[in-house]
Order: C-alpha cells, then sequence, then structure tokens
C-alpha cells in the first residue's frame, strides 16, 4: 500500500526540509565540484542487463515522471515517449509532472507527487541547488528516486541516496566536444560558440568547460561566446552580430542543433559556405543534423540520446522496486549500446553517419 501524507504534515515536512537544506547556493548551482564527472561501467551494464531482461511487475507500481521539461523541445518528448515506453515495458502506471523550466513549478509538483502517493520517482531536476532542495523532499517519504539528465547537489554526476543516474551533458561531456572541434583547425581558429539559457546549469557546465578548452589551445580565438536559448532566431542574430564584427571567424561551436540551424543561415547571409568556409560543430544528434552532416553542411554534431535517457531511468527504478537493488554510479550514455554497437563515438562525422541512429 502506498504511503499518504496529510496536507499538515506535508506543509511541515517541506519547510523543515526547505530550512535545512545542504544544497548548494544559487551561486553555486551552476559549477559543479571540483570532481570531474566519472562514467561507472558497472552501472551501464546493469542497466542495460536489467533493461533487456527484466520482466514486468506484478502489482503495477504507479511511478511520477517528474521533468524539467517534456513538451517544449523535440529533445524533450523524445525523452517522454523513452519514459512511458520503459513503464509500459515493465507494467508500470507512470504519471507526467512538466515543470517547464521553471524550478518554482517543479516544487509544487514534487509537493503533488508526494501528496498523491507514488511509489517511485523518475526525477530530472530544473537546477542543481533546487533539485537538491526538491530531492530531499523525495527522499523523506521513504520512496526511491531514480535521476536523470542533470546532476545535482554539487555532484559532477551521481548522487549518493538516489537509485542511479543516467545523463550525458556533464562538464567532461561538453570538454570533449569542444576539444573534438578545436583539434581540427588548421593553423588558428577563430570560433564564435553559442550556448542555451543563461544562468542555467546546462549553460555554466558548457561555459565551464569552454574556458578550460580553450586554456588548452592556445591558437584558438574565441570571438564571441553568447548565450541564445535554445533558439534559431536568437542563434542566427548571435552569429550575425558576430560575422560583422570578426569577419575572419572560421567556426561556430553551437549547444544545441536547433540553435546551429540559425547559425548556419548567418554563415550563409554572410556570403561564405558552412563546412567549408567557417566549420559548424553542433551538439544534438538529432535528424535533420544527422542529415546536414551527411551533405558536408556541418561538421560534425555530438549525440545526444533523450530516449535512452529516460528509458535506462525508469530501468534503474524498476530494478529498485523489483529487486531492491540500486544502480549506484555515472550510467553514462556514452557508454550505451546505441552509441558502443554503433558509431563507436558521440562525435557523428560525415563517416559516422551511416552507423547512427537518431533518438529525435
Amino acid at each position: 500500500m502506498r504511503h499518504r501524507h496529510s496536507p499538515t504534515l506535508l506543509a511541515a515536512l517541506t519547510a523543515l526540509l526547505l530550512a535545512g537544506c545542504s544544497a548548494p547556493s544559487a551561486s553555486t548551482s551552476t559549477a559543479e565540484s571540483s570532481t570531474s564527472a566519472q562514467a561507472s561501467d558497472d552501472a551501464m551494464t546493469q542497466t542495460v542487463g536489467y533493461a533487456t531482461k527484466g520482466s514486468a511487475a506484478k502489482n503495477k507500481p504507479k511511478i511520477a515522471y517528474i521533468a524539467e521539461c517534456a513538451s517544449a523541445f523535440a529533445y524533450c518528448q523524445a525523452r517522454l515517449k523513452g519514459a512511458r515506453k520503459a513503464a509500459s515495458h515493465f507494467g508500470a502506471d507512470l504519471q507526467l509532472f512538466d515543470a517547464n523550466f521553471d524550478s518554482a513549478a517543479q516544487l509544487r509538483q514534487v509537493q503533488d507527487a508526494i501528496q498523491q502517493g507514488y511509489d517511485g520517482y523518475v526525477f530530472s531536476p530544473v537546477t542543481d541547488a533546487s533539485g537538491c532542495s526538491d530531492w530531499q523532499l523525495l527522499k523523506a517519504t521513504g520512496k526511491p528516486v531514480a535521476t536523470i539528465n542533470s546532476p545535482m547537489c554539487g555532484n559532477p554526476d551521481y548522487t549518493t541516496g538516489t537509485v542511479g543516474f543516467v545523463g550525458m551533458q556533464t562538464t567532461d561531456y561538453f570538454k570533449q566536444t569542444f576539444r573534438n572541434a578545436f583539434k581540427t583547425c588548421d593553423g588558428s581558429c577563430t570560433v564564435v560558440a553559442v550556448g542555451g539559457y543563461l544562468g542555467s546549469d546546462l549553460y555554466g557546465r558548457w561555459k565551464k568547460a569552454l574556458d578550460a578548452v580553450k586554456a588548452e589551445f592556445p591558437k584558438v580565438t574565441i570571438a564571441d561566446a553568447q548565450p541564445a536559448s535554445f533558439n534559431p532566431s536568437q542563434a542566427l542574430s548571435v552569429v550575425q552580430d558576430a560575422l560583422r564584427a570578426t569577419p575572419s571567424v572560421n567556426m561556430i561551436l553551437s549547444a544545441n542543433d536547433d540553435m546551429t540551424f540559425g547559425a548556419e543561415q548567418a554563415v550563409k547571409e554572410a556570403g561564405l559556405t558552412p563546412g567549408d568556409q567557417v566549420k559548424i560543430y553542433s551538439v544534438g544528434g538529432s535528424a535533420k543534423a544527422v542529415k546536414r552532416v551527411a551533405s558536408g553542411t556541418w561538421n560534425g554534431t555530438s549525440a545526444l540520446l533523450p530516449y535512452d535517457e529516460s528509458y535506462y531511468g525508469v530501468t534503474q527504478l524498476m530494478r529498485k522496486l523489483d529487486t531492491g537493488k540500486d544502480t549506484p554510479g555515472f550510467a553514462y550514455l556514452a557508454k550505451a549500446p546505441a552509441i558502443v554497437d554503433g558509431p563507436g563515438t558521440v562525435f557523428i562525422t560525415s563517416d559516422k553517419v551511416s552507423r547512427f541512429t537518431p533518438q529525435w
């Protein structure tokens, strides 16, 4: 039988935990700890193994999918499909809570989910700090919590006490992405970098990685690095301004495939050839992006696996409910079968396209 909290108890519990939670302050929420993210081969092996062999639950558990987004972008929509597919596979009843990138909304949804009494939670936090506070509330119910997508509580990946962590976009992932692009520079490169939402944890990890890797490549000059909120029109404007100010720009780095289309348009409008006169490297691995890479218009896109991310998150939760076993450590999606048995790398270039199946 699921445990249900009275409104009075819930209010008291919320006040207590928000007052005493040791989450990082807002000023540190976009920075990971000094320890780099460390992938766990064991966590990925256990997750994939249970995804393949795990059986449907006998009692149809009720689980909550509490996500920072579920409908805003194609990436979020693909993740929701993965969560629902896994829930169906394991015989669970999944309920969606979509915060749409609003941390205050996510707190309210966490409170609602606790009130409704679920058997377990799959949680993708809006921010590191707010996510840590929300997780403490979920943890206090005594029900298992699996986390996906974004680290929390100042950790570079897995948070001790959760069922497990499935993700990709850590600071180290972005560092690898920047290195992959910068090493292709013939001589010197003048770069425009376009990121996501200013002030978000994702932007913070992206910018931190860019600053770190730039120091490793003295012949790379960052002409401009601006947020564009995953919006193609904003990316178009950022790159247009950068090309006017610095005509020598010969590389564009974008943190999201949708933004990269705007960047590509800016390059063309400047009378330059994308993929040749201006190299273009993106992040996402979407179906449309892969076509651009195949045609040579883009030089590469770094794969993300939104469907697998949520599918494996639900898998870890169901494994816990079924066997009582956690999946501690970082189940890094670069080590998932979709990559290992496909292109062998997250860096999708023209010679890797045929071996990669986009998930969004």
